[in-house]
């Protein structure tokens, strides 16, 4: 059960003893045996016995038995792993920070640093008894469990220090020295893998701890970095080994000049292995230090260094070692101006004893080289500075001239001429420079270089002038004067440079403190630009950091603990460079130094009277010289950590000094008193800096520390006293006694525990008796909380310690009342900033009038903005308030102004916020032109500018967010405020502007950068990018107060926008000008943009925003008559609010530029830019239904009523309105614009082949857009409607594909742009306004319309959009039925209709030739129309509209260009029709054209009608011969009809035809019909059809088979080029094959008559004669075998384009005309020879026949398998088979009896097949050579041949009936060719094979000359297989 207990009721039982066995308690004690050990270990060799029993007795304590104690690996096998969620005690432990080892606590407070250096240092004393050849005393590294060997016993060597190593590793992985220090000792024990991992570890954590970027190699990194590389070359391992970086390369370069160090102090020797001591015990050694540069900076870090190494055992060193200071000469400098660390011993050796050098390393691995040769460069120049002030006229020559050689010299150093106190121009450059003032009559001829640079920046001055002008104007309007002029700052900003500027440019100006500003910021940049990079570009929040983080440090800056300003100039010297140096360091030599005692001589120097060279005896450094920065911090530091050895030989020396009574006992006890007291004031600096919270320093250091100052406080008022008191004659005692006085007063304000009123008692009897000593001031310049003891400065310490309650209040955290703060701070802040105001107001009179009541000056307001709450100001701490506010520094007012803010953010207002901002630059702006800052040095001007600067940037960028983000920004800035808010942001505009023509001057080399840091500053750049990001913001919040101003002004202006509108422009043109207008992230174009957009009615408007949207986005947008300015931006996306907000301005620029030029310009792509920004939202309900009414009205058929409504302004779409909102670019005309882009891109472009129409679709979607917005809109209807036009022409416009085969695609578009223009002309004709414009874009309306409308009207279209069949519906009557909603319209009403559209066309357009060239063809073909009740117009209505298109035909300006001949041809044609038709007389038609056209007035005139075509020809020709491109064609056609139609014979046939193969028809018969320019799309292939069907009837008529078969050839290839092609091909097919039926002769049906009764066998039998005949070269051809060949390669050409029985019918009938004739002839022929043949084998036969073979019935029963069957190859019939046989023989019964099967007629098939065989031998026989074979050759040839043919074309037969499908050309491919004589081949190659002996026997007769038939072997085979064959030919025909 559990149990509770009261907290406050202690138990009895509980025992102290439980109490004090803590932890803390145990590493107390470790920690007491650690120091002694640590004591024993550096006392050296002789204590190594003690230091060894200290190390067992250390690792026996408790502390190592601590589980976290373990290393982690050993923990694991105690403990086992723990788990992920588990956090074990020692986890946490070892996260514990460890405290660097050489902090002002050197003792370790954390248990991991304890066991850290624990282990650390007992390894570095097992390597110590190596060194000294002894290994007794060394614990193993067992340490957990507290393992130790005896003394005697044979212990480890190098081995134990590095696992003790290692065990301090796992504690403290961070210690970088111990790495290299594990490397070396693994390397000397043979690891190189440990030695590698070492180096590893140690780089990487070198690169992950430090930037590297800017920075230099330090010395640790070089040495394992170099190590790292042998230990990779050993190795081999190549992959690994780190890659040439800057880092590595660097490194490689120094690491030669630290090769004798990199084992000096670190690297463990081989031979520990043996027990060979590293280094031999010596007696004596000196310790040589080297300074990287000689100056007493950096001999004192090198002592302060060497004293640190040995008091934290980081070097091996005796105790008895002496310093030799080597500073007898410089040491070398090598690349990059770094001094190698190299040693440099003495030159005699009188000066050393005969001890071992032993070389320390002088940089701490924690200080890096860089470091130190950044500190060297900036005491450099200071120190050049200094000495540049100080020189004076006193010295010789001989020194002006060494110190002249050891500096830069003065143009390159970028110093005036003779400004601050500068060092005066030797009198030979003064010369120099006089005399080039004179100029000289060569001069005159070269041009001023000066004035070449100046004419390059003349267009930025001049943008300087027109900005500060512009600046000055408007601000008066506000009340403000004082604005600085452009050519002032440029005056002022070349006073300060070098000789390089112009003459006369250096004057005095009014204004000191402007001066002064600008002075020091030009002499920051060339000085200190480095510097001020940093400071600007430093990371974090420089307002957050005035204060601190926190009300504390906010309060402790209030109250003093901060450091106090310099309040006035120092006439000390600044103490630079190697003064006594030299002396000193022979004085270190001269004698054994130790090295504390070194230290405190080098203190001893500065503290101590008469001790620095060069002072008087009374002197010190410390109240003669003004230390620098790095000087005074190093001596702090130097009597922090040798405080106890100062303190202790300080005392001593005055005790023993106290006793003496003589005069240099005397003088010593003097000059310690004076020594003891600095000592005290510096101590009670360093005290009061680190004891406010903010201070960032821990509670044991500030401990530490306060008992150092309590200590020195103590001695010092007991020194003082003793001396006081025993010497009535001891110099300086009042200003010590005062020094003393001051010192412990404020040493009680910052003690803790004293009363407050105390406090100002004593600093009120200071003041008494610094009164009483005749108002003494003493400054201590070097002393930060003390620089001055004076009345005034009592005061001040006073007035803060009165109003210190009324701060604690302001400042207290637990202060939870923000309004409380607000009513307390702040009517003391704006009385304190309007009395400062007030001073300035007043231009500095009657200034002590002010100072004496500053509050109440305020209060009673006699200056602007005095403000104050009566209860404040009657309060009586309000004047210590106030006065201390006066005199506080610039930190102490801006701590207050950001406590009122943080006030303020607490509630929320941000208008105050705002305020506070504000006020706190103003307080910037009052700190530089204070006397604190006028009167300080160049030095801490130049600090106090940066710091200004830095926190300048941060407010303003706080003052922009919250007046970007908050509307009532500014209900609290009243126009005072702003006044005085814009006075202070001028000032520093102005200031930074002076930067600007710097970088001017250096950017063109005007000027030269300062060959400083190591050449021109690298961080230059980077500062000119900061410095032009704040001028941004600067001139952007200029901008916000001043249009804020012009609103709360009490007088307005007139022209507020005018005036907004010109400040934006001046800033604009001289940042862009510059290039940086884009800088702090383009904040000032937007901000610009945003303005703008509201000042569309300004002048000058659009050429400033186009270069801004230029700027911004990359959009060129400019006027044509304005030019743009690259201002080297780089465009940034568009996003979609802005592109929205450019829509108003890009129509506007849109609308001024011609919609045909538009997209060549660059506007173009901006309008496509904006486009693609634009967002895309979702259409609303009212846009999705307007979108589908109109999708429905143009898939409807064409209403005729709609269309002659629509001229009286009917129609229109029923559409839903739609909110601007719902499509914001639509509302606009976006889209609009948009679509008439695409169109006009498409329509514009030159094109000579079919092109991709995307962007007619475009523009289709983009007017559809537009239209689903408002449909009332008639323009977008129109160019809609122009867009389905340009679809319609296109599709017809190089070919006839898409009106032979999408025909319908066609027709929907025609019906779509007839439906736009119907609406556009109704939308028109209601809402249309009166302007010239418009009138003649209605006039194009009507125009466009009535072309559509006559062209759909007309080939190749047809109608066809107008055709209702295809919307019939139904209705309801009696029955359901279907009908056509109304009736289509006819064509005469379309010519009508359009004839009405032309007239209005007319009226809007009287000068355009084309309506009145349209009109007439309306009028035309109204006349022609006929039917019942149509009203034609009469013949002059008609002939007139082509006489006024004649007139109006624009002139011809020169003979290259073309004539218009459309119009006069068509009046022509029309009156030729005219006459024939006797509707107008000759005479009268005569007349008319001589009157009208030019080209009738050559002709003849005709005097009897029969001439009436001869005068029309000639006009024609008159035509065609001014048409010298040849692209009219109606000429020479008409003139070929015409021709044709006059002579209807033969001869006008010719004509004709010839008149067509001049133009139309070439030679090739290749058509070539043309477009002219004016003839509308589609109509070329109208005329194409038409003239090859004339054509083709002019051949037919003339018989020219030769170009019709060209003819037909072309017209199959070209389906595209044809309207209707399949119509044209049948017409040219039926009269070609009329004209080859009736070349032929070949009458029709002769095919049926022929084969209808013809046996299939002799049908083949007598094909085949017919076939070997005309294969034979002497037969002659018949026609019909010209017909066949052309029917056959007719038909091939069709290639089933049409069906092929006209073909087959023609090549059936020519075939059977051949059969009839040639073949019954030589069928005849044929059996005569053959009975001839026979009788003339019967007389040759011997008288007795052969024998039969003995089986010859059975081989006869085996049919065709037999013997006698299978030898008869060449199938003749054989004697036995002729010769009458024996009735009993079965086989020979069966073939003599055919009449059992039954008849097989001649199919279609064969006989086309046997009509291309024919046609294939015919031309064998006449490419065949005319040979003339021998007579028994022939008779050879013939019997084997013809029989190899039968054979043949039966197969041929038999494979056509198995496969009736396949075509011609696949049958006269499997037939042999009989071009090649293969038949023949194979022939006698049957022949040579199956009888040898016969051919031998031919041969012989051959020879012999005797002619003999050859017969087969076996002639019965070849009847057998003719039979069979013929058998198988007729089942496959019987089958087919």
């Amino acid at each position: 059960m559990a149990s509770f207990k009261a907290l406050n009721i202690e138990s009895d039982d509980e025992s102290d003893d439980e109490i004090d066995d803590t932890k803390e308690v145990q590493i107390e004690e470790a920690l007491k045996l650690y120091q002694t050990a640590l004591k024993y270990h550096s006392q050296g060799p002789h204590s190594y016995d003690k230091a060894g029993d200290a190390y067992r007795a250390l690792f026996e304590s408790e502390i190592f038995r601590y589980p976290e104690s373990l290393s982690e690996a050993r923990r694991h096998q105690v403990y086992g792993a723990p788990p992920e969620d588990e956090l074990r005690p020692y986890d946490a432990a070892e996260k514990l920070p460890i405290a660097a080892t050489g902090s002002v606590d050197s003792a370790p407070s954390t248990l991991p640093q304890i066991l850290h250096l624990s282990y650390k240092n007992h390894g570095e004393y097992i390597l110590d008894l190596l060194r000294s050849g002894r290994d007794e005393g060394i614990v193993t590294a067992g340490a957990a469990t507290a393992q130790i060997t005896s003394r005697g016993q044979p212990l480890v060597t190098a081995d134990a220090a590095l696992e003790y190593f290692v065990e301090a590793l796992d504690k403290d992985s961070t210690d970088l020295d111990l790495w290299r220090r594990t490397s070396s000792i693994a390397a000397s024990l043979g690891s190189r893998r440990m030695a590698r991992y070492c180096l590893e570890a140690l780089l990487d954590k070198q690169t992950n701890g430090v930037t590297r970027a800017l920075t230099l190699p330090g010395i640790q990194d070089i040495l394992a970095a170099s190590d790292y590389d042998k230990i990779s070359k050993d190795i081999g391992d190549d992959l690994t080994m780190p890659r040439e970086s800057e880092f590595h390369l660097r490194a490689k370069k120094l690491a030669a000049a630290f090769e004798s160090l990199s084992g000096a102090s670190l690297a463990v020797n081989s031979s520990l292995k043996i027990q060979v001591p590293l280094l031999a015990p010596h007696p004596a050694s000196r310790i040589i230090l080297t300074p990287l540069k000689q100056d007493w900076v950096e001999v004192g870090e090198a002592l302060l260094r060497q004293y640190l190494m040995e008091r934290d055992a980081l070097v091996e060193t005796a105790s008895s070692c002496g310093i030799f200071l080597n500073v007898a000469e410089p040491p070398p400098v090598i690349a990059n101006g770094i001094h190698p660390i190299a040693p440099s011993f003495p030159s005699g050796k009188e000066e050393l004893s005969n001890g071992v050098h032993l070389e320390v390393v002088l940089s701490s691995p924690q200080v890096p080289a860089e470091e130190l040769i950044e500190n060297e460069r900036e005491s450099e120049e200071v120190k050049q500075v200094e000495e540049s002030k100080n020189a004076d006229g006193d010295k010789d020559n001989s020194e002006a001239k060494d110190e002249s050689s050891r500096k830069r010299s003065h143009e390159s150093a970028g110093l005036g001429d003779s400004s601050e106190g500068m060092r005066v121009r030797s009198k030979r450059i003064r010369a120099r420079d006089s005399a080039a003032d004179v100029p000289s009559a060569t001069e005159e001829v070269v041009a001023d270089p000066w004035k070449l640079l100046e004419q390059q920046l003349a267009p930025c001055y001049q943008t300087d002038d027109i900005l500060f002008e512009t600046l000055a104007t408007l601000l008066r309007k506000i009340g403000l004067d004082d604005v600085p002029q452009a050519e002032r700052l440029r005056e002022m900003t070349y006073r300060e440079r070098d000789s390089s500027s112009p003459p006369n440019s250096a004057m005095s100006f009014p204004g000191h403190s402007v001066n002064i500003a600008t002075s020091d910021f030009q002499s920051a940049l060339r000085l200190r630009s480095n510097d001020l990079a940093r400071m600007l570009l430093a990371t974090g929040d420089s307002i957050d950091e005035l204060g601190g983080n926190s009300p504390q440090a906010g309060l402790a800056a209030i109250l003093g603990h901060a450091k106090r300003p310099t309040t006035k100039t120092s006439s000390r010297t600044l103490l630079l460079g190697e003064e006594g140096l030299t002396d000193f360091a022979q004085g270190v030599n001269d004698k054994w130094t130790h090295i504390q005692e070194a230290a405190l001589a080098w203190v001893q120097h500065f503290l101590k009277p008469g001790h620095f060279p060069g002072l008087d005896r009374q002197s010190t450094s410390y109240t003669t010289h003004f230390w620098s920065d790095p000087l005074k911090a190093l001596v702090v530091r130097m009597i922090v950590n040798l405080d106890e050895f100062i303190f202790t030989t300080t005392l001593e020396s005055f005790e023993g000094k106290v006793t003496a009574n003589n005069q240099p006992a005397n003088q010593e006890r003097q000059d310690l008193v004076e020594m003891i007291q600095t000592l005290f004031e510096l101590h009670l600096d360093v005290y009061s800096l680190i004891k406010h919270p903010g201070s960032g320093v821990d509670i044991s250091t500030q401990t530490l520390q306060k008992e150092r100052l309590a200590r020195w406080s103590e001695l010092a008022q007991s020194a003082l006293q003793q001396v006081s008191y025993g010497d009535d004659q001891f110099r300086n005692h009042q200003i010590l006694r005062l020094r003393h006085l001051w010192a412990t007063a404020f040493h009680l304000s910052v003690c803790d525990g004293v009363a407050q009123d105390h406090v100002i008692l004593c600093l009120e009897d200071v003041k008494n008796t610094i009164q009483d000593c005749g108002n003494t001031t003493i400054d201590l310049q070097n002393n930060a909380v003390m620089p001055e003891i004076s009345v005034a400065a009592i005061e001040r310490e006073i007035s803060r310690l009165t109003t210190k309650d009324f701060f604690i209040r302001v400042f207290d955290p637990y202060q939870s009342d923000p309004v409380a703060v607000i009513e307390s701070l702040e009517p003391v802040l704006e009385a304190s900033l309007s009395a400062q105001a007030m001073t300035s107001f007043n231009g500095g009179h009657n200034e002590s009038e002010a100072d004496s009541n500053p509050g109440q000056t305020a209060i009673n307001g006699s200056g602007p903005n005095l403000t104050c709450s009566s209860n404040v100001s009657n309060s009586p701490v309000f004047d210590e308030l106030f006065k201390f506010l006066e005199s506080g520094s610039m930190s102490v007012k801006l701590s207050l102004w950001q406590r009122l803010r943080e006030a303020y953010e607490a509630i929320e207002y941000p208008s105050k916020i705002m305020s506070c901002y504000l006020r706190s630059i103003e307080c910037m702006v009052q700190e530089m032109g204070s006397p604190s800052y006028r009167e300080s040095t160049q030095d801490q001007r130049h600090y106090t500018l940066m710091r200004i600067l830095s926190i300048l940037d941060g407010l303003c960028l706080r003052v922009l967010t919250i007046a970007d983000g908050s509307k009532d920004a500014f209900d609290c800035v009243d126009i005072d405020h702003i006044q005085s808010s814009l006075r202070a942001l001028v000032f520093f505009a102005g200031l930074l502007h002076t930067f600007t023509i710097y970088h001017d001057a250096l950017r063109i080399g005007q000027i030269q950068p300062l060959q400083g840091d190591g050449g021109t500053s690298s961080l230059l750049p980077m500062l000119a990018s900061k410095i032009q990001d704040m001028q941004i913001r600067l001139w952007k919040l200029i901008y916000i107060l001043f249009s804020e101003g012009l609103m709360q002004s009490t007088s307005p202006s007139s022209t507020p926008t005018e005036d907004r509108f010109d400040l934006l422009r001046a800033i604009h043109g001289a940042t862009g000008i510059r290039g940086f207008c884009r800088s702090s992230t383009r904040a000032f174009l937007r901000l610009l943009k945003k303005e703008m957009l509201q000042m569309n009615e300004v002048e000058g408007f659009e050429a400033e925003f186009a270069q801004v949207l230029f700027d911004l986005y990359g959009l060129d947008v400019f006027p044509n008559h304005l030019p743009k300015q690259d201002h080297g931006c780089t465009p940034e996306p568009l996003d979609r609010k802005t592109a929205l907000a450019l829509l108003d301005f890009v129509l506007t620029q849109a609308s001024r530029v011609n919609i045909k030029d538009l997209p060549k310009t660059e506007l173009k792509k901006a309008i496509e830019k904006i486009h693609g920004s634009l967002p895309k939202s979702k259409p609303s309900e009212g846009m999705l239904r307007n979108q589908a009414v109109y999708r429905a009205k143009v898939k409807s058929p064409i209403q005729p009523l709609n269309l002659f409504q629509c001229l009286d302004g009917v129609g229109g779409l029923p559409s839903v309105r739609v909110s601007p909102s719902e499509a914001p670019a639509a509302s606009k005309g976006w889209y609009f614009l948009m679509g008439q882009i695409a169109l006009t891109r498409f329509r514009s472009q030159k094109r000579v082949g079919p092109v991709p129409t995307e962007d007619v679709m475009l523009a289709i979607a983009f007017f559809v857009q537009d239209i689903q917005y408002s449909a009332d809109k008639w323009e977008t209807w129109y160019r809609l409607a122009q867009a389905y036009d340009v679809q319609v022409e296109e599709s017809v416009l190089w070919s006839a594909e898409g009106l032979n085969n999408h025909s319908q695609d066609i027709v929907q578009n025609q019906r779509a742009a007839i439906h736009c223009y119907t609406l556009a002309v109704a939308l028109a004709v209601q809402t249309a306004d009166l302007s010239s414009e418009t009138s003649s874009k209605m006039a194009d309306l009507y125009a466009d319309f009535g072309t559509r409308i006559y062209s759909s009207s007309r080939e190749p279209f047809s109608m066809v959009a107008f055709s209702v069949d295809d919307f019939e519906r139904t209705f309801s009557g009696e029955v359901l039925y279907k009908k056509t909603p109304f009736k289509a319209l006819q064509p005469y009403s379309a010519w009508k209709f359009a004839a009405a559209l032309f007239r209005r066309a007319i009226v809007g357009k009287p000068e355009n030739w084309t309506n009145y060239y349209m009109l007439g063809k309306c009028l035309w073909k109204m006349h022609c129309a006929e039917g019942a009740g149509l009203k034609a117009p009469t013949v002059d209505i008609v002939l007139d509209a082509f006489v006024k298109a004649i007139q109006a035909l624009p002139e011809r300006r020169d003979n290259r260009q073309y004539p218009i001949l459309e119009p006069h041809y068509k009046l022509v044609a029309i009156v030729y029709k005219l006459v024939v038709r006797s509707e107008l007389e000759m005479s009268v038609a005569v007349q008319l054209l001589s009157d009208s056209t030019p080209y009738a007035q050559g002709a003849v005139i005709p005097e009897e009608p029969s001439a009436w075509s001869t005068y029309i020809l000639q006009v024609l020709k008159s035509m065609r011969a001014a048409d010298k491109s040849n692209w009219h064609h109606r000429m020479t056609a008409r003139a070929a009809s015409i021709v044709y139609k006059t002579r209807a014979d033969e001869e006008a046939v010719n004509a004709a035809k010839q008149e067509l193969m001049q133009q139309i028809f070439t030679k090739t018969m290749t058509v070539q019909v043309w477009k002219p320019e004016n003839e509308r799309p589609g109509r070329h292939i109208v005329y194409t059809t038409r003239y090859s069907l004339f054509f083709v009837k002019l051949l037919v008529q003339s018989g020219d088979r030769a170009n019709l078969e060209a003819l037909s050839k072309r017209l199959r290839r070209k389906t595209n080029d044809f309207l209707h092609h399949n119509k044209l091909w049948q017409d040219v097919c039926q009269s070609y094959l009329h004209l080859l039926r009736r070349i032929g002769n070949v009458p029709e049906g002769e095919e049926d008559v022929v084969f209808k009764s013809v046996h299939a066998d002799d049908f083949h039998e007598r094909s085949v004669r017919i076939e070997t005949w005309l294969r034979q070269p002497t037969s002659p051809l018949p026609p019909l075998l010209d017909v066949l060949r052309e029917t056959i390669e007719l038909k091939k050409l069709n290639n089933s384009l049409m069906r092929s029985t006209m073909f087959d019918d023609l090549i059936g009938d020519a075939y059977a005309l051949l059969y009839n004739t040639v073949g019954a002839d030589l069928e005849a022929e044929a059996k005569a020879a053959e009975a001839a043949g026979i009788v003339a084998a019967t007389e040759t036969s011997p008288p007795t026949a052969a024998p039969a073979p003995p089986a010859l019935p059975k081989e006869r029963e085996g049919g065709v398998m037999s013997l006698s069957n299978m030898m008869n190859l060449d199938g003749a019939p054989t004697p036995i088979e002729q010769a009458p046989t024996p009735p009993p023989q079965p086989v020979r019964a069966n073939l003599a009896q055919p009449a059992k099967f039954r008849f097989r007629g001649v199919h279609r098939r064969d006989i086309r097949q046997a009509a291309e065989v024919a046609t294939q031998k015919a031309t064998v026989a006449v490419a065949a050579p005319p040979t003339a074979p021998s007579k028994s050759a022939v008779q050879a040839s013939s019997s084997t041949t013809t029989t190899t043919v039968a054979v043949a074309a039966a197969a041929s037969n038999t494979n056509s009936a198995a496969a009736p499908g396949t075509s011609t050309a696949a049958t006269a491919a499997e037939t042999p060719h009989p071009q090649t004589g293969l038949e023949a081949g194979k022939a006698e190659a049957s022949g040579r094979e199956s009888g040898g002996e016969e051919e031998s026997e031919l041969s012989e007769l051959e020879e012999e000359g005797e002619e003999i038939i050859v017969r087969p072997l076996f002639p019965g085979l070849a009847g057998r297989e003719k039979d069979g064959q013929s058998e198988e030919g007729g089942k496959g025909s019987g089958e087919g």
